[in-house]
């Protein structure tokens, strides 16, 4: 068994869930357009995670449309799409 101590400068040692976590970068592209307006339209996300030397740790890609919207409703839809996946 471990001694107060020594179990305190062990857990010193390690990093934390949190740091490991925090250590990366999430990047959010977006766009949305429409044809016309109303009209036609659709939107797209790309969701970037890098490590901490700029590498990419993963990457996640959508996208979708409607048949009858707005540009501006296309634009949001982008984001919110991102930021939910």
């Amino acid at each position: 068994m471990q001694r107060a101590g020594e179990l305190r400068a062990d857990l010193q040692r390690r990093p934390s869930a949190y740091c490991s976590l925090m250590a990366f970068k999430a990047e959010l592209w977006s766009d949305g357009a429409c044809s016309g307006n109303p009209g036609p339209g659709g939107w797209g996300y790309t969701l970037i995670a890098r490590r901490p030397d700029g590498s990419v740790a993963k990457k996640l890609e959508g996208h979708g449309g409607d048949d009858m919207t707005t540009n501006n409703r296309m634009e949001l839809q982008a984001v919110l799409e991102g930021y939910w996946c």
